[in-house]
């Protein structure tokens, strides 16, 4: 693995940054590790598991844009962010508040996300509740039918 190059200094920054989960201060943090010479170790320092899927917890489009941005940027950091996706969009709960929550998420995510975070959720999602009695919106209608496509180029 890489050695670290960012100083303790711009890590506590940077840190202080992701930690605020404001879309605002993500998106400098990105564009800060954008223009460092960052290894994939200064990554994986400032991005644990459970950062990450704080971040994706706020379901906010441009947060999940530059965490797809920043993290798919290496290979360690590129499979975790997957396995967090997958970890937050992937519901096997039998409770219909916590699908439709999704729903609305997943809906919001498809209209308002960059081509990047679209593609993982297209890979990453395997929605297990289309039998339940849910009202399908317009948005969730395309999603599902975007989903589907990706899935079917993707395992041709």
């Amino acid at each position: 693995m890489s050695e670290e190059v960012l100083t303790k200094e711009e890590i506590s920054h940077l840190k202080s940054l992701i930690k605020s989960e404001e879309a605002e201060k993500i998106a400098e943090a990105s564009e800060r590790l954008r223009k460092s010479e960052a290894t994939e170790a200064d990554y994986l320092k400032l991005f644990s598991k459970t950062v990450v899927y704080r971040l994706l917890c706020t379901w906010e489009p441009k947060i999940w844009d530059d965490l797809c941005g920043i993290l798919c940027t290496h290979t360690k950091t590129q499979k975790m962010l997957k396995e967090q996706i997958e970890k937050r969009v992937n519901c096997n709960s039998k409770n219909i508040k916590l699908h439709k929550e999704l729903w609305n998420n997943l809906g919001n995510l498809c209209f308002h996300c960059d081509p990047c975070v679209f593609e993982l959720l297209g890979e990453l999602c395997h929605i297990s509740f289309w039998g339940y009695p849910i009202k399908m919106t317009t948005e969730h209608i395309q999603l599902s039918k975007t989903l589907s496509r990706y899935r079917k180029k993707n395992n041709s």
